[in-house]
């Protein structure tokens, strides 16, 4: 919402001009399979990207490291390689059912790591959903999920959204439902690389996805010059205090 958006920022023409002058001549990066499950089986990878995004979330602030021979990750890149190094392994995670029984310290050793994973028993409650949910409606036969879209990324990521909570990322400002949707997006876009964008991922839309409603964005967008906050947003934000879903405190 423009006008409602208007109050909190402004836009900067230069500063957008700046920004596309540095991203026009870079090309979209490839899948990173140093991190990431590869496997001629489509319906592990697809559930390999199922997992992964619906633990894709807050991994601030956290100690929580993933070392794989010389190297040591952190944040996402040592969530999927965790994953990736238990798919090698054969953990049932390709299996909704073992879904449907995840526990936090199953979670947990899975995992593996050093240090505390945040929010590890939300983590383990998506999982939680997301079984059930295709144990329930498609008998855990997650080609079934992704080929109801029928080819489009935007339907996808509405089903998500539409059907676990977890991936319902919504709030009201000024009465209107504003929806994020933000890993049902990378969800559908990581189903779209991962799968070499063959079938039941063959989406014809993906220039419908939009930009990833991250929470660095503003932060880029700001840094650039690209948006100026209005001073009342930047008193609030500046001490890191928290901002809660919906509320309009500005």
């Amino acid at each position: 919402n423009s006008s409602a958006a208007s109050d909190v920022y402004k836009r900067q023409d230069q500063g957008i001009e700046t920004i596309a002058d540095l991203l026009q001549d870079r090309d979209i990066p490839e899948w990173d399979t140093s991190i990431h499950y590869v496997t001629s089986d489509p319906v592990k990878t697809a559930y390999y990207i199922a997992v992964l995004d619906t633990m894709n979330f807050c991994f601030w602030p956290s100690a929580w490291s993933y070392t794989d021979g010389e190297n040591t990750y952190t944040g996402y890149n040592a969530l999927a390689l965790s994953l990736k190094n238990a798919f090698e392994r054969d953990v049932p995670l390709y299996d909704a059912g073992y879904l449907t029984g995840m526990t936090q310290d199953k979670l947990i050793s899975i995992l593996g790591g050093r240090g505390a994973i945040p929010l590890i028993e939300r983590r383990a409650e998506n999982l939680r959903e997301l079984g059930q949910f295709l144990r329930e409606r498609y008998d855990g036969n997650i080609m079934e999920f992704i080929s109801e879209a029928e080819g489009s990324a935007v339907e996808l990521a509405k089903m998500l959204a539409d059907n676990l909570e977890s991936y319902r990322d919504e709030a009201y400002y000024r009465g209107q439902k504003i929806k994020f949707w933000k890993r049902a997006q990378i969800f559908a876009t990581d189903l779209y690389v991962s799968l070499g964008g063959v079938h039941p991922a063959d989406f014809h839309d993906m220039d419908s996805i939009t930009t990833f409603p991250d929470y660095r964005l503003p932060q880029i967008l700001r840094h650039y010059g690209a948006i100026v906050y209005d001073l009342s947003l930047i008193h609030i934000s500046e001490p890191t205090r928290p901002l809660y879903i919906s509320s309009a405190v500005f």
